[in-house]
């Protein structure tokens, strides 16, 4: 009985044994006859999976460039629109200083004054300058001296050089307090004598016999007739003897960027 098991275990040994060399000449008359399919196959399978993986890859790294150009144009867009807007803003802001000259022009042409006639721009006026006096820019203008008249564009008269200081000068206008100007009252030609009060306001008093209207002209034959101011307020005094005549000058402050500086003499024939 013992020697009838010990000869299946020997039996079942051998073949278990046999099992792994059969297995691989199996593996082995596989790959042989088909080897080159089975590869293909395998790199088929390999590439199936490794395809999809690359293209998505692919996909997602030109979907970010694309971001990233669509973001640089939108960038670029911004500064370019900003830019454009720079342009329009300093277009619109010459358009109006264009106009300004053309006015400016128009009113220094009707006004016909000399040839010799100076133009300086205003650096400094009321209320930022103190005692109704101007500063203005002599720096392009030759022979700016003391004493010149100083005349808005259109012909009105508005003061006198008062210094000169290198590249500026300062202009004390009429209207600057205590200062007086002999004048005649609008087409009655009755003598007068302004006194400046500061702000751009003169008074005067007149009889009460002379008839005087808002807005009459006040001109002064001593600078060549042009204007000094206009009546702004009429106040007849209690005794009805006198009439006390409030007058301003003929410009702006805010409206004077450009005056006239001529020699006085040239102001007559």
């Amino acid at each position: 009985m013992a020697m009838m098991n010990y000869r299946r275990d020997n039996k079942r040994s051998i073949a278990e044994r046999m099992v792994v060399p059969l297995l691989i000449v199996l593996f082995l008359l596989v790959l042989y006859v088909f080897g080159p399919g089975l590869l293909n196959f395998s790199l088929r399978a390999l590439l199936s999976v490794t395809v999809p993986v690359t293209k998505a890859a692919q996909t997602l790294s030109d979907a970010r460039e694309d971001f990233f150009t669509l973001l640089s144009r939108k960038v670029s867009l911004v500064e370019e629109n900003r830019a454009l807007r720079r342009q329009a803003a300093e277009l619109t802001l010459v358009r109006a200083e264009n106009e300004r000259l053309r006015s400016e022009l128009a009113l220094f042409t009707k006004a016909e004054l000399p040839l010799s006639s100076l133009i300086a721009p205003v650096i400094i006026k009321p209320p930022h300058s103190v005692y109704d006096t101007l500063i203005i820019d002599i720096s392009q203008l030759p022979e700016v001296r003391q004493g010149m008249l100083v005349l808005s564009l259109d012909g009105a008269a508005l003061g006198t050089v008062a210094e000169v200081f290198g590249k500026v000068a300062k202009v004390l206008l009429f209207s600057s307090s205590g200062v007086q100007v002999q004048g005649t009252l609008g087409a009655s030609t009755t003598p007068i004598d302004l006194v400046g009060r500061g702000g751009g306001t003169f008074r005067t008093t007149v009889p009460s016999r002379i008839k005087i209207s808002i807005g009459e002209w006040i001109a002064s034959p001593q600078l060549g007739g042009s204007i000094v101011a206009l009546v702004e307020a009429v106040s007849p005094d209690a005794s009805q003897l006198s009439t006390t005549v409030d007058a301003r000058i003929p410009i702006s402050f805010t409206a004077l960027s450009n005056v006239v500086l001529i020699h006085a003499p040239a102001l007559y024939p």
